[in-house]
């Protein structure tokens, strides 16, 4: 599903009131999607509240989030925002009569009178809750219980009526609390007497009693733990009350190359020509290698641009066909890197066999 047509989801979503229900948004880390959600849907929708929840520990630091940010997203032109948010900053937790000529200004409620009153008690004032849309994004970086968290969001869906979406990396949520007792996992996939979904397979198959057969390697020990153990299962029981939609974010990896290397064409408009005359080359090649890493992507450019300009300051031969073999290298060597691959352990020949030889 490209950018448009994930558009088209989501604004429909926001239409349809029918939809009572979250709608997750899935991708790898490194794939743009905080990116895209940020650039292409939040923009400057004041009706849009966008979220980040890596580190977020407690319901009160997420009511406080969503209450400076509704705030932010509607201060009117006659109050800088500058001042504005250095007036929220000033109130910490609470809010008190500093505040009161900004809320009053906002959302025409006096709040002179009150002492003390949280961000959670804020948000029950503000006319419709219901007129906002919820993005909460890193939701596999945020330290509370995913159990706790889904449940908060749940409230705002179920109760109040809310649209809201989720931005988060499915894979990694499965992994929450996945290393704990990890040693003890280990030991319980050694016994014999359990089916772990794998080929059985006398010569390698493990058995205590029996002396003479051969260990269990141990990527097959850890293929093990990952079948045994890891999947929340809190979470996706959750999951299936609150998310009605699951978008599954893999970017145009053209596209995204051809926004990466624009800013080359200002600073180096010689790189910039030979980056855009080569596209289709780095793109064949992280195709190939299953690659759709923005990070990854940024990283084979700042390294080739150092080569690049090296290159082209020493007066060789074929300069322009060794500039080509070594753009090639940088992208399959980033590759590699990032993949986690050993050249000191033999793996990086091998990545470099299975690719062509390049």
């Amino acid at each position: 599903m490209d950018d448009n047509k994930i558009l088209n989801v989501l604004n429909n979503y926001i239409k349809n009131p029918k939809m009572q229900y979250a709608i997750l948004i899935d991708g790898d880390w490194g794939s743009g999607k905080t990116y895209f959600i940020k650039n292409n849907f939040v923009k400057d929708n004041k009706n849009i509240v966008y979220i980040p929840l890596n580190g977020i520990k407690n319901r009160e630091e997420i009511d406080k989030k969503i209450y400076y940010k509704i705030i932010e997203n509607n201060i009117p032109n006659n109050i800088t925002k500058s001042k504005g948010i250095k007036l929220l900053k000033k109130t910490g937790g609470a809010i008190f009569s500093i505040t009161n000529e900004l809320i009053k200004n906002v959302f025409k409620i006096d709040i002179s009178g009150i002492k003390n009153i949280n961000g959670s008690e804020i948000i029950s004032l503000f006319k419709n809750i219901s007129d906002y849309i919820l993005v909460f994004d890193d939701l596999e970086r945020c330290e509370m219980p995913i159990n706790e968290i889904l449940g908060y969001i749940n409230d705002y869906v179920e109760h109040r009526n809310v649209k809201c979406i989720i931005v988060a990396n499915e894979q990694e949520i499965n992994k929450i609390n996945y290393d704990d007792n990890y040693e003890l996992k280990v030991l319980s996939c050694l016994k014999d007497d359990i089916d772990y979904g794998e080929k059985q397979e006398n010569s390698t198959h493990y058995n205590l009693n029996n002396k003479n057969t051969k260990k269990v390697d141990i990527s097959k020990i850890k293929n093990r733990v990952l079948n045994m153990y890891e999947g929340n299962k809190k979470y996706k029981a959750i999951k299936e009350k609150l998310i009605g939609i699951t978008i599954k974010y893999i970017p145009d990896i053209e596209k995204v190359y051809d926004q990466l290397i624009i800013e080359y064409k200002n600073q180096n408009e010689e790189l910039y020509g030979f980056l855009k005359e080569n596209k289709q080359s780095c793109i064949d090649i992280l195709k190939l290698n299953n690659c759709s890493n923005i990070r990854t992507m940024i990283f084979i450019l700042d390294r080739f641009e150092i080569l690049y300009n090296e290159i082209n300051n020493i007066n060789i031969d074929k300069k322009g066909t060794i500039i080509n073999l070594v753009f090639r290298n940088v992208i399959f060597s980033s590759v590699g890197i990032k993949k986690g691959i050993d050249k000191n352990q033999g793996g990086y020949q091998e990545y470099k066999e299975n690719n062509n030889g390049y």
